[in-house]
């Protein structure tokens, strides 16, 4: 309404002083007088279209705040706009809280199950191991039913951890300090040993004892087994894993070798998915949990993971640490 009112009174004035302009020819004060008012007239209008712009920039950023609405607006068009942002902000926020909810209520039931498995699983191995214990009989069922036991134990334990992660009982409990990297890598090379060994997969650690970086301890140890794992588990015999951490400015950068089968440039992207398996591992013991996990360990605590690899020559994943505390 403004603009057109604005519009129609410099038509008017320009109207007026064309005619005026026959009668006084000449007449520089009418020419002056013309031109300070179109001056005036356009600073008016700039500063009332800017001061009209700020309030609705108010007025929406308070509308995503709101939690009761009642339409202010004078202009018609505005307050309709207004009307259906709001809308669709409280249909927006009704819609994120039921997945949460949802999401919550799903991860409480599979630590509900997976903790309610536990004790007749356990129970499971442990007569699968009394079994075993008599060496009179040669029946191989007993070796199966601990095997699958074993398999089934491991999932359990992925999907728990998977559940504290997603409700925040991992990030949410982390004891970042200035730990050692040496003590770390030995950590988690420790735990893996037992597996590489029987591959006869060596692994190698090239790290300076004094290097460190702001981490937990215990969950980031879990993290390096985590690939680890993988690089033992996707490679073959007599293989090789070297371990190389190289200090910069602001992280420490902990390169992890293998000498695997490589993972194909197409499903690099997705393999920090839950669940993902690739289509060349389809056949190993796993869940696609493990790098999933690392991931979110490594980013709540501001680091963060590449990988580089290609196929049949192995992958290299890069595990940075913050230098100083976040």
């Amino acid at each position: 309404m403004i603009t057109i009112i604005f519009i129609a009174l410099i038509i008017t004035v320009s109207v007026v002083y064309l005619i005026l302009s026959q009668f006084f020819i000449g007449n520089w004060f009418l020419l002056a007088s013309y031109a300070i008012f179109m001056l005036l007239s356009s600073i008016t209008y700039i500063l009332h279209q800017k001061h009209k712009n700020i309030k609705l920039i108010r007025k929406l950023n308070d509308l995503f705040d709101k939690t009761y609405y009642k339409p202010d607006y004078t202009d018609h068009e505005l307050s309709a706009l207004e009307q259906k942002l709001y809308n669709l902000i409280q249909s927006n926020k009704t819609i994120t809280e039921q997945i949460q909810n949802e999401k919550e209520r799903m991860n409480s039931l599979i630590s509900d199950i997976a903790h309610q498995v536990k004790t007749p699983l356990s129970n499971i191995i442990m007569y699968a191991d009394l079994l075993l214990e008599d060496k009179s009989s040669d029946n191989d069922k007993p070796m199966k039913i601990h095997m699958q036991a074993e398999k089934l134990r491991f999932l359990i334990d992925a999907l728990i951890k998977m559940s504290r992660c997603e409700n925040g009982l991992i990030t949410g409990n982390l004891n970042i300090d200035h730990y050692n990297i040496k003590e770390l890598l030995t950590r988690a090379v420790s735990d893996i040993l037992p597996v590489a060994r029987k591959k006869n997969i060596t692994i190698y650690t090239n790290c300076d004892s004094k290097l460190t970086a702001f981490f937990d301890m215990k969950w980031t140890s879990e993290a390096i087994y985590n690939i680890l794992d993988n690089a033992v588990k996707y490679s073959n015999a007599n293989g090789t894993i070297n371990i190389k951490v190289t200090p910069y400015e602001f992280f420490v950068r902990i390169d992890i070798t293998d000498t695997g089968m490589g993972i194909p440039e197409n499903e690099q992207a997705d393999i920090w998915k839950r669940f993902y398996r690739g289509r060349l591992v389809n056949t190993e013991n796993g869940v696609g949990i493990g790098l999933y996990l690392t991931k979110e360990i490594l980013t709540s605590q501001h680091g963060y993971i590449e990988v580089a690899s290609k196929l049949g020559k192995g992958s290299t994943f890069s595990v940075f640490l913050p230098q100083t505390q976040g």
